[in-house]
């Protein structure tokens, strides 16, 4: 069976590794392929290695999960991206 590879995006370390500890084990069917703080990170890791999934924060510095999301689907449209956030509104 292929593994689900996925690419962990948020700037709050503690909680991409908590998450990453996770993954690695109790989904046996994931694979974390690594992680990035920033939505300008995430761009550049997804050039080289692309993940089936990103799980990626709204909020972060240099470039946000939005402007990340546009950047991404327009050169790998079949990426899929499960937005995180912390926001208590639904518009921002």
């Amino acid at each position: 069976m292929k593994k689900v590879k996925i690419l962990l995006v948020d700037d709050q370390s503690l909680f991409a590794q908590s998450l990453q500890t996770f993954l690695n084990n109790y989904a046996p069917d994931m694979t974390v392929l690594g992680i990035a703080s920033n939505g300008q990170e995430a761009c550049d890791f997804v050039a080289g290695n692309t993940p089936d999934v990103i799980l990626m924060d709204v909020r972060m510095p240099v470039m946000d999960g939005v402007e990340a999301v546009k950047h991404i689907k327009s050169s790998f449209p079949l990426v899929k991206i499960i937005m995180l956030s912390t926001y208590d509104e639904d518009e921002f």
